[in-house]
């Protein structure tokens, strides 16, 4: 009977300049496929609010009742916040001067396309952003904890079960620069609908 060895797999360390040149190579900005990108979210954006648009005129032609103008626009927000989030994502990318080569391309585009549309500008977004990027999970310089917490969105890490997913007497409980406020559960609002219902 023969006898295989068995090879171990050489470890690369982060020094390999094998791994570095890949690296680098992944890092360079790609000017065609970031332009796609903007062009695939603004025909999203076309599509979405064009077949609202659409929907609306062409309701009553279909025999369809008024009420349905209600979920189709629900849905239409939905999707459009979906949309606004992957312009937030070429923001970053901006913020970081990787969306485009050219400098002043990169911010141009970003104003325009990602952040007006937010109702925001790549300048105070890459003053926050870097910051945070700068003092990362700092919980006093970290502008990223600091929002969170005056806000009164930031809960302690690793949540309990109970904090996750509160039962249907149980509050959800958000800590807040040191004091505890409560907010419903879905259940609890669940309730009150079917009681409010009746």
């Amino acid at each position: 009977m023969s006898s295989v060895s068995l090879l171990t797999p050489k470890q690369k360390s982060l020094s390999d300049p094998e791994l570095k040149e890949t690296l680098q190579r992944l890092r360079q900005s790609d000017n065609w496929t970031n332009f796609y990108y903007l062009l695939r979210t603004y025909l999203y954006f076309a599509l979405v609010i064009g077949c609202t648009i659409a929907f609306y005129y062409l309701r009553e032609s279909w025999g369809l009742p008024f009420w349905l103008n209600v979920p189709v626009t629900i849905i239409a927000i939905i999707l459009v916040g979906a949309g606004q989030h992957q312009l937030s994502g070429l923001a970053h990318e901006a913020v970081h001067h990787i969306l485009f080569r050219n400098r002043y391309l990169n911010d141009l585009v970003s104003e325009w396309f990602c952040m007006y549309p937010l109702y925001s500008s790549t300048h105070h977004y890459r003053l926050q952003h870097l910051a945070h990027h700068q003092f990362v999970n700092d919980p006093v310089r970290d502008p990223d904890i600091s929002q969170l917490q005056t806000s009164g969105h930031w809960l302690p890490f690793p949540l309990s079960r109970k904090a996750f997913a509160p039962g249907p007497t149980k509050t959800r409980t958000c800590v807040r620069a040191g004091s505890r406020r409560s907010s419903p559960s879905a259940w609890q609002f669940f309730t009150f609908w079917r009681k409010w219902r009746r």
